[in-house]
């Protein structure tokens, strides 16, 4: 419902500006300020004071900062759907992300915003709940209030998926990059980490530390994130010549209570491993649960390595050791991306990958190098 008003606001602006009414901004009523009105009190042409709030260089600098000053008494707030009408852009970011209340995305969002608000932009901020068919309303939603880009990390269900909201954004000309993980039917820039390196040198970390038995909490194989990662996990194996035991490996869905019932699986078994590695610190925090239960100690008895460096991590006890994931710095980067996309357009090619660096931070929950 709420698309729905914003589109008539839109096009009925339209219709008053091209009609040449004089009230041409649906909000010009009693109790908001207009720049007819700042320019009746100066004196001043409409024009005149249009150009100093834009900080236009043919305006004289006293004048400008007359009209300012003026604005700033008045408490005006300027129009943004009537500017979008003349200046074909909206300065409105829409961003979709899984989860909100989850510091890795969250530190996404912080990213984005702080290059949003450095270039004059508004963001819009979406929640998937790793659902298509929210994702498919929140992104119509945002076309519908003509943002001028979209930054997404798309909810994959299930392999292979097709995602038809995301070709209509493109065939819509928005431009669009993608965070974290890939949608492989739909090019787009995308900013990301190397899983793969990064998993396969957390599972090199902990055979150094003398463990042969590894694990692996493993997310959903149909994201590219969870594939990536146990591919880097499986690959670190054979190179030391360490068994790749399936029953070992245990699917979450990155929640705190999967890693529960997942190591629960694991420990129910005759022999368990050695170390474990996790998707990322949430399911770990769940498998401490149990290997407490079990009364197992952390790290004599078995290591731990999560995935995200959440806050938690350095909490916990006894601390996790965890990959670190620059995510305000791929926020950052992605919304960079976004707005050379708009500005710039075809100067971007569609598959561009901007890959950043993770870092192992070592604490408590693994043991230390053999000598």
């Amino acid at each position: 419902m709420f698309d729905r008003i914003c589109e008539i606001l839109y096009f009925t602006q339209y219709w008053f500006i091209e009609q040449g009414r004089e009230s041409c901004y649906p909000m010009e009523k009693k109790g908001y300020i207009t720049i007819k009105d700042i320019a009746r009190v100066l004196g001043f042409s409409v024009s005149t004071v249009s150009r100093a709030l834009r900080d236009m260089p043919d305006v004289h600098p006293e004048t400008r900062a007359i009209v300012q000053k003026q604005a700033q008494e008045m408490n005006y707030q300027r129009n943004l759907f009537a500017s979008a009408l003349v200046h074909r852009r909206t300065r409105l970011l829409g961003v979709i992300v899984p989860k909100i209340a989850n510091n890795f995305f969250s530190e996404i969002i912080s990213g984005i915003q702080e290059v949003a608000y450095r270039n004059h932009y508004q963001v819009i901020i979406c929640e998937s709940r790793h659902d298509m068919e929210r994702e498919r309303l929140d992104v119509e939603g945002l076309l519908s209030i003509r943002v001028d880009g979209l930054l997404i990390i798309p909810a994959i269900e299930k392999p292979d998926p097709y995602l038809p909201h995301l070709h209509q954004a493109r065939d819509r000309d928005l431009p669009m990059v993608y965070l974290d993980r890939l949608y492989e039917r739909l090019a787009a820039p995308t900013v990301m980490i190397d899983d793969f390196k990064s998993a396969f040198e957390a599972t090199e970390y902990l055979i150094s530390t003398g463990c042969t038995r590894l694990g692996l909490l493993a997310g959903p194989d149909y994201l590219s994130v969870s594939r990536l990662r146990r591919e880097g996990f499986e690959a670190a194996l054979r190179k030391h010549n360490l068994p790749v035991n399936e029953s070992w490996m245990v699917e979450t869905n990155f929640e705190i209570e999967s890693g529960v019932r997942a190591a629960e699986i694991l420990f129910s078994q005759p022999q368990h491993p050695d170390a474990l590695l996790g998707v990322n610190d949430a399911v770990i925090v769940g498998a401490m649960k149990v290997i407490r239960r079990y009364r197992y100690h952390v790290p004599n008895d078995i290591s731990l390595i999560g995935f995200s460096d959440n806050p938690i991590a350095s909490l916990i006890q006894p601390e996790l050791t965890t990959i670190a994931q620059p995510a305000f710095d791929m926020g950052r980067t992605a919304a960079d991306i976004l707005l050379e996309m708009i500005e710039h357009g075809e100067s971007v090619a569609v598959d561009r990958r901007v890959i950043l660096k993770t870092t192992l931070i070592i604490r408590n929950s693994t043991r230390t190098i053999l000598r």
